[in-house]
């Protein structure tokens, strides 16, 4: 049953000449009425379309990010990024293609044997780096009619599966022709090396934050825990020596040199367990061996520098052998701020350069 209010019928109340409501006469309450009317109509209207901009921005927003955030990594998405490096540039052929930032990172080989860098955006346009490193190199090239090939065998080894290719490079290593790294998320991810008949010669699962001191307080501040763990790499390898240490969360990697000059990696964790890369050695590793017993001196002299080049709580994050620029060793430190400098010393620990990152 409807209320009495529903049921009454709307009165007409015809005002009188001259008669007023509290003292106002009835041409100024009519006037005021249609003026509140009015303004009413338009408010609505302008929080109607308010409404409606903002509804129309956010959706665009959140079409513009999703479109973002679902980058092409297919096996033709490469492909196509490639072969635009390759028009822009001249170049023969390519030895790398990286997803990048929204785009691809690929390096091209000249006619000439060198190297440059081309980023390919999603949109095709192509940027060639013109101060990235010229340096000749004997990697293998990628035949871009395998890259479909290429990724079926990668994504199908054991450690990939569910994973996404993030990069593919070509490799000098003996018995490798493809390096293709595999996203698996959550800050894992998978190496898988692959043979020229694409057959997987290595599939090892990494984690990201592994290699990734959490502060300069989870690192050495001195020699003895870095000497431990190089001899610990040496006796498990049978190796020659050591070129590099390096520090991560959970322990070492350590590069040792094996008696024919080639090198492996070796992996020590913080619970002394050793164990030794199942990959094919590298062959001819140039690089110098590091004296362990000089050790001491490398990582006071390292520390020395850093600190004196403007940073505190000073730590190692990783000392190897060099031939660059003269120098012998070369230190990476991290600071308790989180920035990271470079130093590098030569054969006497004298120091020859330093870099802090200002960031």
């Amino acid at each position: 049953m409807k209320s009495d209010l529903t049921q009454r019928q709307p009165q007409t109340i015809m005002p009188k000449p001259g008669m007023k409501v509290a003292g106002l006469s009835i041409a100024a309450l009519l006037a005021l009425g249609l003026s509140a009317c009015g303004s009413s109509d338009s408010d609505a209207g302008a929080s109607a379309s308010g409404s409606s901009s903002l509804t129309s921005a956010s959706a665009q927003s959140s079409t513009t990010s999703s479109a973002s955030a679902q980058q092409d990594t297919s096996a033709a998405a490469f492909k196509t990024a490639a072969e635009k490096a390759l028009s822009q540039t001249g170049a023969k052929s390519v030895t790398s293609i990286e997803s990048e930032r929204g785009g691809f990172e690929v390096e091209v080989q000249k006619e000439d044997g060198t190297d440059t860098d081309v980023f390919v955006a999603a949109d095709g346009t192509a940027t060639v780096d013109t101060e990235s490193s010229d340096d000749k190199f004997d990697d293998h090239v990628i035949d871009l009619n395998k890259l479909d090939a290429i990724f079926q065998a990668a994504l199908g080894a054991p450690n990939a599966k569910g994973g996404t290719v993030d990069s593919v490079s070509g490799s000098d290593s003996k018995g490798v022709a493809y390096e293709v790294s595999v996203d698996l998320g959550g800050g894992k991810d998978t190496d898988v090396n692959l043979s020229v008949d694409l057959a997987v010669v290595a599939d090892t699962p990494e984690n990201d934050d592994d290699d990734d001191p959490a502060s300069s307080a989870a690192l050495p501040s001195d020699a003895t825990a870095l000497t431990k763990a190089a001899q610990a790499a040496v006796a498990a390898a049978d190796a020659k020596g050591v070129t590099s240490i390096e520090v991560g969360r959970t322990g070492y990697d350590v590069d040792v040199q094996l008696k024919d000059k080639s090198s492996t990696e070796v992996k020590v964790d913080g619970d002394n367990k050793v164990t030794v890369s199942k990959e094919t050695p590298d062959k001819d590793d140039s690089d110098p061996v590091l004296e362990l017993s000089k050790l001491p001196n490398v990582t006071k002299a390292a520390l020395d520098a850093a600190t004196a080049a403007g940073g505190k709580g000073a730590a190692i994050a990783s000392i190897s052998t060099t031939n660059d620029s003269g120098a012998y060793y070369e230190a990476q430190v991290k600071f308790n701020d989180g920035r990271e400098a470079e130093v590098k010393l030569g054969p006497d620990f004298q120091m020859i350069s330093t870099e802090v990152e200002n960031d």
